[in-house]
């Protein structure tokens, strides 16, 4: 591409066009999400827990409502307005998820399953709200040890959800103490044999579990999140004072031998990708203590063996966060770095392919995975930076939404709402909830054609703005084309060429007969002084009044030579005037020649010119005057002449006048 095809390019009303629209859209256009979420609802539910879910499968979900502030710990179900049973406890909800819905035995309805506590006893609850609307198990002990006490400190429970077995469907969940150190179990509850299991004896704090199949038998493999900090000190297998990669299968058992990575404080997070045919776990271990330990992405097989693992920057506490995500599409590792901002995006071999960059979030990281607008997929979602926010991803991490509640607390928990098959996303905080519909943003897609619509808006008028610059240049030219053929013309009007002939025919007779060389050299030197200047303004239309006026006092003053000075000649400038005024060339010339033509010559006694040169108010007034006949005088002596005089001088006003926007009368 030359130069000039470049240049064409730059300077084309479409380019500049897209750039301003560019430059535009990036400082006022906001930044508009894909998905916004509008509060529907709020509910203040101050000593009371809700949580929602659709157990009867009609599209409309049923409100649960933990009342945990009475001496008894009540459960009331509502339908639609009305409460459609109240259940009683006299145990209270652990820590974390205390509680999850789902259909043991296939008949489209759900069960109500809640973990609690009394003294030094785990207890599990079933409720049936609508088949006995009754407990179908109330209060089965899960875990007693007579030493121990959970005064002050409640153990965190997850539910795994629900296993199939060949005596029916087992409800996993796991309980993990802190510093009371037990349990920090599985169990498996058999709902028709009334049996449970637990998982081997260890001493590792458990944490975010899930099911996934990874030897693609179909019974999925339990895999869970464990942290190392170091209170557990008395003898126990897998202590805490170590991270564990631990997978077990349905049966509570290990699926391999756990994988240590030593040293506290850190944490081990797993997840699982797909590539072929083959699953894989992954291990993200982040130490954030004081030894030269590094943090690092690993890859084991189904079987427990290493693959590869690569290296990450240590920080300083615990930051990192790595996501689960569905096992279909190309294998991605979701890792969130809370430091830096910054969604970091590996491929199955460990190398970094992408940063996203995500909002600020709480440092302690927490999440849940719902779908929350029933697409199939589902959503990330975390505690914000500030209390009162929330933090919305899609699963690969695109689109944040920050949804800003003005709450002073951060949020508790949270649930899917169905009305009429809409679903509606519940945060729950500590004294109140807000509904929320979480969707597409029509303004994100609309911002595109506002783009467009503006771009070619842009690019129109530049192009409007350009052709009328071009007509107006060409106007500017042919304007400043005319005038200069008209100044060209009166030049050979009023300078005839005997007055070129009789001044040189004057000199040369001075130099011949040596009767006066100074006054020759004088005279030459002013006529070479009207050819410089004619000359060298050949290309101006308009030149100063000080230019003017000497041109036109070296013209009068040879033509008084030329006559054997047989005219009077005054010249003045008055004060005031401003003697770089603009006015055409050649204009007051063309009267000056005139007058001397048409009057001064034809005067039958005492010729006499004068030029004055004055200022009245905002106008600047030029007079010239000879005591000759006059242009109407019906004297016998007329000079010789085109006629076209006025004419031409006529046209030279209006021109200069459409150039400079300076008007002039004579």
């Amino acid at each position: 591409m030359s130069k000039n095809q470049l240049l064409k390019i730059l300077t084309h009303p479409f380019f500049i066009g897209f750039i301003i629209t560019a430059i535009i859209a990036l400082i006022v256009m906001p930044d508009v999400s894909k998905y916004k979420a509008d509060v529907k609802e709020i509910r203040y539910n101050k000593d009371h827990t809700l949580i929602f879910s659709d157990l009867d499968a009609d599209h409309n979900s049923e409100e649960i409502d933990f009342d945990i502030k009475t001496s008894l710990f009540k459960i009331m179900v509502r339908q639609g307005k009305g409460i459609k049973e109240q259940y009683n406890l006299g145990s209270k909800p652990i820590g974390g998820g205390s509680y999850f819905t789902g259909d043991y035995n296939n008949d489209g309805l759900k069960e109500i399953y809640l973990l609690t506590i009394n003294s030094d006893s785990l207890l599990l609850s079933i409720i049936d709200p609508f088949h006995s609307q009754d407990f179908i198990v109330k209060e089965r002990l899960i875990f007693y040890n007579d030493t121990l006490s959970f005064v002050g400190e409640l153990p965190i429970g997850y539910f795994v959800g629900l296993t199939d077995s060949e005596s029916g469907k087992n409800i996993v969940f796991s309980l993990s103490a802190g510093f009371s150190k037990q349990p920090r179990s599985f169990f498996s509850y058999n709902i028709n044999k009334d049996e449970l299991k637990v998982s081997p004896l260890s001493g590792v704090s458990i944490q975010y579990p899930f099911k996934v199949d990874l030897n693609g038998d179909s019974i999925p493999e339990i895999l869970f999140n464990t942290g190392a900090v170091g209170n557990y000190n008395s003898y126990v297998p897998f202590t805490d004072q170590s991270c564990w990669l631990m997978v077990l299968n349905r049966n509570l058992e290990f699926y391999f031998r756990p994988i240590e990575f030593p040293k506290y404080p850190s944490n081990l997070f797993v997840s699982s990708i797909k590539s072929k045919d083959s699953i894989y776990i992954v291990g993200l271990h982040e130490y954030f203590g004081t030894d030269t330990i590094s943090s690092g992405i690993y890859l084991f097989d189904y079987k427990g063996n290493k693959i590869r693992s690569k290296p990450i920057k240590q920080i300083e506490r615990s930051n990192y966060y790595l996501a689960r995500v569905k096992l279909t599409g190309d294998p991605r590792i979701y890792i969130i770095d809370n430091d830096n901002r910054d969604v970091r995006i590996f491929d199955e071999e460990l190398n970094e392919i992408q940063k996203q960059k995500i909002p600020k979030l709480d440092h302690i990281i927490n999440t849940w995975k719902l779908d929350i607008d029933q697409d199939g997929s589902d959503e990330h979602l975390f505690r914000g930076e500030k209390p009162g926010t929330l933090v919305i991803f899609r699963e690969d991490f695109r689109h944040p939404l920050v949804i800003d509640l003005n709450d002073e607390y951060f949020v508790v928990d949270l649930s899917i709402c169905l009305r009429d098959g809409v679903p509606y996303l519940y945060a729950q905080f500590i004294d109140r909830g807000y509904l929320l519909q979480y969707k597409l943003n029509p303004i994100y897609y609309l911002q595109y054609p506002l783009l467009i619509i503006s771009y070619l808006a842009i690019s129109f008028m530049i192009l409007l703005i350009f052709r009328l610059q071009q007509y107006r240049a060409e106007r500017y030219y042919q304007t400043k084309r005319k005038l200069g053929e008209l100044q060209i013309l009166n030049l050979k009007n009023q300078i005839d060429p005997h007055f070129t002939f009789n001044i040189l025919n004057s000199i040369g007779s001075l130099y011949t007969r040596g009767a006066n060389k100074d006054l020759a050299y004088n005279i030459f030197v002013k006529y070479s002084n009207m050819l410089r200047y004619t000359i060298s303004h050949t290309d101006q239309i308009s030149i100063t009044l000080s230019e003017e006026l000497d041109f036109v006092n070296n013209y009068v003053e040879l033509e008084q030579f030329r006559s054997g000075n047989a005219f009077k000649y005054e010249f003045k400038v008055e004060d005031g005037v401003q003697l770089d005024k603009t006015i055409p060339r050649m204009l007051i010339h063309s009267f000056v020649e005139n007058s001397i033509k048409h009057g001064v010559r034809m005067a039958e006694k005492d010729p006499l010119l004068e030029l004055i040169v004055s200022r009245d108010r905002n106008a600047y007034k030029i007079l010239i005057r000879d005591n000759g006949p006059g242009l109407n005088s019906k004297a016998k002596k007329q000079a010789p002449g085109t006629g076209r005089g006025l004419q031409i001088i006529d046209e030279m006003i209006d021109l200069f006048f459409q150039l400079e926007g300076i008007h002039i009368n004579f």
